[in-house]
């Protein structure tokens, strides 16, 4: 199967009252329907598929990166360096419920049948009941940069500085959890559709790697570059493409059978987040633009000297 990338839509976030600079995290709602994306300004920007704006979410005092949607697409969780988990009603944009997490949150997953919502904050996890919002914590001492559930919301992954682990919650604890690999670097962790395998794309360290669950070992290293890799994620339902964006603005298209990068393009982006929508073929890619110097001067904002960028990409499969 072929994937071509076709109708390109970009979308550059508004420039009000002072730039934003970039766009830090981006997710799909489960439906399919809707696009979250948060930035380094503390804003969250809710979309519909096709990129028109729905709502501004504007909670956060200080950075937002941690995005994670209820699997009925109704609420939306989202977390920022203010130390708040902030839990908000898409429908109307209202915010319905803040938790005081304690620590930075700028990695967060709700598990697909709803029943917990899990945060990381530098070296602690901490998840919440969601029908009764009971906390439970585990000190886990290392500082964890992505976490994710797989699709049937029975155990999650998490990329942590050297290494990578699954865990599960049972009875409001943290359980069974087990370490892959502490040699690692990783910055990000997705899954598989089917549940099977994992991929982790590694920050400065370059590589893309792929992994078996059931035997919890490497599989294989898809791709090794000279530049940070962001973030990787699985591009279809059989698991069979991966797509990583760099700091450079490459998006490589990796065929997993052969371990081989089937095709590059370039964005003028420094590109930190990917996500695939399935229901609706649909690919976003998120990072930031720098200004020329003539836009810096005409902005007289010194602060802030890159803008948002967020693109939409329709995917066609050809047999």
């Amino acid at each position: 199967m072929i994937i071509i990338f076709t109708g390109l839509t970009r979308i550059t976030i508004a420039q009000t009252p002072k730039l934003e600079e970039g766009i830090w995290a981006v997710a799909w709602s489960p439906d399919g329907q809707m696009l979250a994306t948060a930035n380094p300004g503390g804003k969250v920007y809710i979309y519909d598929s096709e990129g028109q704006l729905i709502h501004t979410l504007s909670g956060h005092d200080r950075r937002a990166g941690g995005l994670a949607w209820s699997p009925d697409s109704k609420w939306l969780a989202t977390g920022g360096m203010d130390n708040y988990v902030r839990i908000w009603d898409i429908e109307n944009g209202n915010l319905i419920r803040e938790i005081n997490a304690h620590a930075s949150i700028l990695i967060l997953d709700w598990q697909p049948n709803g029943n917990y919502l899990v945060a990381a904050s530098s070296d602690t996890l901490q998840a919440w009941n969601t029908e009764t919002w009971h906390e439970f914590v585990f000190e886990s001492g290392i500082t964890i940069l992505d976490l994710e559930w797989n699709p049937t919301g029975t155990r999650f992954a998490f990329v942590f500085y050297g290494g990578m682990a699954t865990a599960t919650i049972n009875d409001d604890d943290f359980t069974d959890v087990h370490v892959f690999s502490e040699t690692i670097h990783a910055n990000s962790v997705s899954w598989s559709r089917d549940g099977t395998r994992l991929v982790t794309a590694g920050g400065q360290e370059g590589r893309v790697r792929l992994w078996d669950v059931e035997s919890e070992q490497q599989i294989s290293v898809l791709l090794e570059s000279d530049e940070a890799i962001w973030d990787a994620i699985f591009l279809d339902e059989l698991g069979e493409q991966v797509l990583a964006v760099t700091e450079g603005g490459n998006i490589h298209r990796i065929d997993v059978s052969s371990q081989s990068v089937v095709s590059t393009q370039m964005e003028d982006a420094w590109l930190w987040a990917a996500a695939w929508n399935p229901l609706r073929d649909r690919l976003v890619l998120g990072g930031l633009i720098e200004l020329s110097d003539e836009a810096r001067d005409a902005s007289a904002i010194n602060d802030f000297q890159a803008t948002g960028f967020l693109k939409i990409i329709s995917i066609v499969s050809e047999e």
